[in-house]
């Protein structure tokens, strides 16, 4: 017999001895067994004892995660059941909206807390937050992560938020984007909740008290979105670009180089300004921001709305590839054919928006805005010989919307 049959069968005889004399005493008692021992026990042993042991509900409702899940869940209650029970509508006018996307950034994470799907009823999700609803209506509301793009569209808001890559391990800037999306979404419902309540009426409250309420949505959804990506220890940052009907006006919050454009009747006349930090580098807000509220640094302005105008917000994947006049015509073109056929889907409006933006993107030898910007850079800066051009490969995120009035 060979020398390593000798010892298993030794060790075998072993662990037969010692399972019998332990097995006749009337005390049951734990022997002491050598590491080559325990190894042989261990084959013998149930898996299940090598699972870990569940969790009880107290130990769960200790955790950070399941606090913050609580907190929202307490409030998804509260304001879904206003929402439930509200009849007022002060918007004069809505969206008609949808939407188009392209992906070049793929995802890197998908966080417990962060990794946001389309929530609908709060009731099933597994992360509970306040419902997406318009007054006096059903859920209603498109979020659409797109690389590290997000965008949201409902009848009363359309958003984008192109998230900053190159952040390196532990980021995920597309997971930021849609959370400040999110919790934006969330809290201009509870404001227009609120202002039902206040005035039981569809006028509309002044200019002044407007524009400072929804600049308090913005930095509140700042603040929830760094808690939220605190909890899961991830980095991220975006730009941030928002058009929201009150009463019978657009209010356009920006901050950094996503774009919005009104046209009615075939003419540019409303658009932002883009606001960079250096270079190609836009404004952003973000976990490396946290010494300065949102609302010190975004461009704001509102335009009266008329019905049938044309309302596009687009982040640089569209806009960086597409000259400004030659997006005016492409919607005048669209929709005139749209007119022609009878047809009013926006969707096609956005397909043909996305298709005409790819095909700069893709074209190495295109002209566009962003070889302008990158041109106008000094020669220090860019490192260039001679001239850039071709398009940017990006991701793309558009939403477009008609605005039409309420009933």
């Amino acid at each position: 017999m060979c020398p390593r049959n000798i010892i298993t069968s030794r060790l075998c005889r072993a662990l037969h001895n010692n399972s019998h004399r332990y097995s006749t005493l009337s005390q049951p008692q734990t022997p002491t067994t050598s590491a080559v021992k325990r190894f042989w026990t261990s084959l013998y042993a149930p898996m299940e004892s090598y699972r870990p042991k569940p969790r009880t509900p107290k130990q769960d409702a200790e955790t950070a995660a399941r606090k913050l899940a609580a907190m929202h869940k307490r409030k998804t209650a509260a304001i879904a059941a206003a929402a439930k029970a509200s009849t007022h509508i002060i918007d004069k006018f809505r969206f008609d909206f949808s939407f188009a996307s392209h992906v070049h950034h793929g995802s890197k994470h998908t966080p417990l807390i962060s990794s946001l799907t389309d929530l609908t009823d709060f009731e099933f999700s597994a992360v509970p937050r306040v419902p997406r609803r318009r007054v006096a209506g059903n859920v209603d509301t498109i979020s659409v992560r797109s690389g590290d793009d997000a965008l949201i569209a409902s009848p009363y808001l359309l958003g984008i938020a192109d998230g900053v890559s190159s952040w390196g391990a532990n980021s995920d800037a597309g997971v930021w984007s849609r959370l400040i999306l999110e919790n934006m979404s969330r809290n201009v419902m509870q404001f227009k909740l609120n202002i039902t309540d206040k005035t039981k009426t569809t006028h509309v409250p002044s200019y002044h008290f407007q524009e400072q309420e929804v600049l308090r949505c913005l930095d509140h959804s700042f603040v929830q979105t760094l808690e939220t990506m605190d909890t899961d220890a991830i980095e991220g940052s975006s730009t941030v670009l928002i058009s929201l009907i009150l009463g019978n006006k657009l209010k356009i919050i920006s901050i950094g180089d996503s774009k919005v454009y009104v046209i009615r009747k075939g003419a540019l006349i409303e658009t932002n300004e883009e606001q960079m930090q250096s270079g190609l580098c836009p404004q952003q807000i973000g976990t490396n921001h946290t010494d300065v509220l949102p609302s010190l640094v975004t461009w704001m302005d509102s335009v009266e709305l008329q019905a049938d105008d044309i309302v596009i917000v687009c982040s640089d994947g569209l806009s960086d590839n597409m000259w400004q006049d030659e997006l005016v015509e492409c919607v005048n073109k669209k929709l005139a054919e749209m007119e022609r056929d009878g047809e009013e889907d926006m969707q096609k409006l956005a397909n043909y928006l996305l298709y005409r933006s790819k095909d700069v993107a893709f074209d190495n030898f295109a002209v566009c805005p962003y070889t302008e910007k990158v041109n106008n850079l000094s020669l220090t800066q860019r490192c260039l010989d001679g001239l850039a051009v071709g398009g940017k490969v990006d991701d793309i995120s558009i939403c477009v919307a008609r605005v039409v009035e309420n009933y």
